[in-house]
């Protein structure tokens, strides 16, 4: 507006009496990258254009009264039309572009609630749906930003139960949550416990922005004095999984082998009934096999699979009335342990 172009990028926020009288801003820098981004105006009723602030992406942006902005005159802001976002009163000059999300608010927002408003809009909540420190275990975090600017993200360690629960880090502290900001393209790497004391495990809950990728990596001294690692993805939940298990020996040497099962329930206010059903090669039913504890508001559960399952390949349905994270565990003997993906089915 103004002697800005048409087109030109700039983002403006007017507060408007009638057609000569209203207070507007207009960012100095443009936003064209063709990008999505969370946008914020307030404006504190003072009557004048410096009470109108604008953030985009959280952060406050430098503005400037175009011609004319400024001349609200002690006119009323009292709204008396119809709301429309996107479109004038009437429906004209609609607004060409995509949002989403749309808010608005009975008070001006701080500088700390916009920031807040932000983080709550771009993050994504997942959980690691096991981790094992102590009892020969310690496990790293793989944080990795596939972005193009900076981005934060947080952990909290939760135990079986649900609850917070603080383990060990590297330096000799312990920490209940962890949270950091990566660069665009960087990475960085958490190590967590140490093998000796006694096994804590548990689920992680995963705060993050949509470019930060994070896995958990955990690994035991076996007794072969060779170490084994396992990886776990950060799963953002499903209500409905398979697994294949085997529960068979080794032709090569008799080793047993055992599939396992880590379950977190994603869900901060109601438990989580996790039904399974196991079936084997052929698709019969195995019966009274499987049974999952009901787990509490952001719990988890780990075990190997089952007396009834021994010596039989097959799989393992299982459904939730919440959504929960799961990864399967495979281990050969007692050394060889890798990670099993489940099969997402809802």
């Amino acid at each position: 507006m103004g002697s800005t172009p048409r087109g030109a990028g700039r983002l403006v926020l007017i507060v408007q009496s009638t057609a000569n009288n209203y207070l507007a801003v207009e960012t100095n820098a443009a936003v064209t990258d063709g990008n999505w981004h969370f946008v914020v105006g307030t404006y504190d009723g003072s009557g004048q254009s410096v009470g109108i602030s604008l953030y985009v992406d959280g952060a406050a942006a430098s503005t400037t009264p175009p011609l004319n902005g400024n001349t609200l005159n002690g006119s009323t802001t009292l709204n008396i039309v119809p709301l429309q976002i996107g479109a004038r009163d009437s429906g004209g000059g609609p607004y060409n572009g995509l949002l989403a999300e749309a808010a608005m608010f009975g008070t001006a927002l701080t500088a700390a609630q916009v920031r807040q408003l932000q983080s709550d809009a771009t993050s994504n909540t997942a959980v690691l749906p096991h981790f094992a420190v102590g009892g020969g275990f310690v496990t790293g975090f793989s944080v990795v930003n596939i972005g193009q600017s900076t981005a934060g993200f947080s952990l909290t360690f939760r135990d079986d139960s649900g609850n917070p629960i603080s383990i060990p880090f590297g330096g000799g502290g312990t920490l209940s949550s962890l949270s950091d900001t990566i660069v665009a393209g960087g990475t960085k790497y958490y190590e967590a416990g140490v093998a000796q004391g006694p096994l804590i495990g548990g689920s992680v809950v995963v705060s993050a922005n949509p470019s930060i990728v994070i896995q958990a990596l955990f690994r035991r001294l076996g007794s072969d004095n060779s170490y084994y690692e396992v990886a776990v993805p950060s799963s953002s939940g499903v209500t409905e999984f398979e697994i294949p298990f085997d529960a068979t020996t080794l032709a090569a040497n008799g080793a047993q082998i055992y599939t396992g099962i880590a379950v977190a329930n994603l869900d901060r206010a109601n438990p989580a009934v996790v039904t399974c059903t196991a079936r084997d090669s052929q698709g019969n039913i195995i019966p009274n096999a499987v049974s999952v504890p009901v787990l509490n508001p952001l719990g988890h559960w780990a075990n190997y699979l089952f007396p009834a399952l021994t010596g039989q390949r097959g799989t393992l349905d299982c459904a939730s009335t919440t959504t929960i994270g799961s990864i399967g565990l495979r281990a050969l003997g007692t050394n060889a342990i890798s990670s099993l993906p489940v099969i997402p089915l809802r």
